[in-house]
């Protein structure tokens, strides 16, 4: 019987947080065990779709996205206080209004992105580590399309 796309996704986003996987190589391999056969190319839509970034202990999924009224407080305060976003390796840094910058950190905080290994704040600047280039990107990214809404 063949299995849909959500529910192949929950088996991914599974076998990464139960296993340390490398590659997509192994984590096919680990679908198999599974009785799941996929292409690369769908592996690697899958992969992108549920957020998984990969570091250098290899790939890691988000445990628990923002709920839509996380995400809708954090654009709303973004919009009301961000001035610029940019990234430099793995950190993201926010430009805010002045005095804003620990509110927004504060609301980063609250486990918004997984993927953030914490914040640093002072009056108009947030630093916001995060566990990989590419989950800082993503971040940025997602951050710059809040700002565009203003």
């Amino acid at each position: 019987m063949p299995i849909d796309k959500n529910e192949r996704q929950t088996v991914v986003r599974d076998l990464i947080h139960r296993n340390a996987v490398a590659n997509q190589f192994q984590l096919a391999d680990l679908l198999a065990a599974e009785g799941i056969d996929v292409t690369q190319s769908t592996l690697s839509r899958d992969l992108r779709e549920i957020g998984a970034t990969k570091g250098p202990v290899g790939y890691v999924v988000p445990n628990d996205r923002p709920t839509s009224k996380e995400r809708r407080a954090l654009s709303r305060l973004l919009r009301d206080t961000a001035e610029h976003v940019a990234v430099s390796g793995t950190i993201v840094v926010i430009r805010t209004r002045v005095g804003y910058a620990q509110v927004l950190a504060q609301a980063i905080d609250e486990d918004v992105w997984s993927m953030c290994v914490g914040t640093i704040a002072g009056k108009d600047t947030v630093f916001v580590a995060m566990t990989s280039s590419a989950s800082a990107h993503a971040v940025a990214r997602e951050c710059n399309s809040m700002l565009r809404r203003r």
